[in-house]
């Protein structure tokens, strides 16, 4: 693979950038200890959730060793069943779509009922076919709204997991659109190369249901996708923990701008991890970020270019510490999309839902908060993630140029 190489020669040739972001196996790394410091949002239940599952022949090459399916599993056993609705929890809903088709129609291959039954189900996605994500949300929205499980707005969520490859772009932000109108919340975890390219309007759609958007380049971080989806909540009847958006490394997050008030973004250092935020506009708009501690001390700051360069603030923690991203525009008030990467010198996040956090109660739990001790993955090492190499093109002179030249 061409970036696996580059990145090779690129940290052999550049060791202050190999001190700080280390290899293992001969690429970055997943970590596979510590905590994973991300407060989960709390539901009592009552929710209905539409699980979307990209099983088109693409996967079969991005995501091998069908991490989205182990992911949707865990997802669903986040949710409360009948059995485990007591103690003044309500049974959540369920419905699980299968997103693969020679004739780009989606199969509803659990109805909308208890999560208990639905585990089996992801076992029939295969990766095969094409892919037409709209008509995949237009059936969950169908699943949602069936008769009888009234009300829908505000209690209901769709999750998408999914390459990105979709085949109709228009098609699916109506569908996004037409979804959050009727109070629906969807987030999408995109398994997209380095390459991929992302229609602002098709982000920005996502983001007004108040819904969840992050891009990944390896499959391994699904489960970092989770915890991030978790955090903000499946529905709006969700409690979040933080009015910050939690960030994790490995992962590249998007937001909605909110003028010269920023937007900020909670990360979790521990001792001796070196980490980069990389922020890019994606509405041409000219943004600041800012770094700051737990006491509100400012670590560092950028600001995005003219011609498009990413603002990019990079910290060493002497000590653990709660650190604060605060990203605004201070020359339009005006809607806009960005998004944030992180790359730490740790590695990528070590955060798994596959084992059921000790917070929860499993298939009848409440999606909890405070922290969860993970259990790494049994693959193989990832490759580099899009937001890392973004990252790794900044503040290496003549290095990062070649680097970036083969991203694009």
């Amino acid at each position: 693979m061409k970036l696996t190489t580059a990145l090779n020669l690129l940290l052999a040739a550049s060791p202050a950038l190999a001190s700080r972001y280390p290899k293992r196996e001969g690429l970055f790394f997943r970590r596979d200890t510590g905590t994973c410091n991300i407060q989960l949002a709390t539901s009592n239940g009552g929710r209905k959730v539409a699980i979307v599952i990209d099983s088109s022949g693409s996967m079969a090459s991005t995501d091998p060793y069908d991490l989205r399916i182990t992911a949707g599993k865990a997802l669903n056993k986040q949710l409360v069943t009948s059995a485990g609705a007591t103690g003044g929890k309500t049974a959540d809903l369920v419905t699980v779509v299968e997103d693969n088709s020679f004739d780009d129609i989606a199969t509803v291959i659990y109805p909308l009922g208890d999560p208990a039954g639905a585990d089996s189900s992801f076992d029939q996605i295969d990766s095969s076919g094409g892919t037409f994500i709209a008509d995949g949300i237009e059936k969950a929205v169908t699943q949602l709204s069936a008769p009888g499980t009234d009300p829908t707005a505000d209690r209901s969520g769709i999750v998408v997991l999914t390459d990105g490859e979709d085949s109709d772009v228009v098609s699916l932000t109506a569908a996004i659109v037409s979804a959050g109108q009727a109070g629906i919340r969807v987030s999408f975890g995109f398994l997209a190369s380095s390459t991929a390219s992302y229609d602002p309007d098709l982000l920005a759609a996502i983001l007004r249901t108040g819904g969840t958007y992050v891009s990944f380049e390896t499959a391994d971080a699904i489960q970092s996708f989770l915890y991030l989806l978790l955090s903000n909540g499946l529905t709006k009847t969700d409690t979040a923990a933080s009015g910050d958006q939690a960030l994790l490394p490995g992962v590249t997050v998007a937001k909605l701008t909110a003028g010269s008030a920023g937007v900020g973004f909670s990360y979790a250092a521990v001792a001796g991890e070196t980490v980069s935020f990389t922020v890019d506009s994606l509405s041409a708009q000219a943004l600041d970020a800012e770094l700051t501690d737990a006491s509100g001390a400012s670590l560092g700051k950028n600001s995005t270019g003219s011609f498009g360069e990413a603002a990019v603030v990079e910290y060493t923690a002497a000590a653990a510490t709660d650190l604060k991203l605060v990203v605004g525009s201070s020359n339009s008030t005006a809607e806009g999309v960005f998004q944030v990467s992180v790359l730490s010198s740790l590695g990528i996040s070590a955060c798994n839902l596959t084992t059921v956090p000790s917070n929860t109660t499993g298939g009848g739990g409440t999606t909890g908060t405070g922290s969860v001790t993970p259990t790494p993955t049994k693959t193989g090492p990832p490759i580099v993630t899009a937001g890392a190499g973004k990252v790794v093109t900044f503040g290496v002179g003549a290095v990062g140029v070649v680097l970036a030249g083969l991203l694009l």
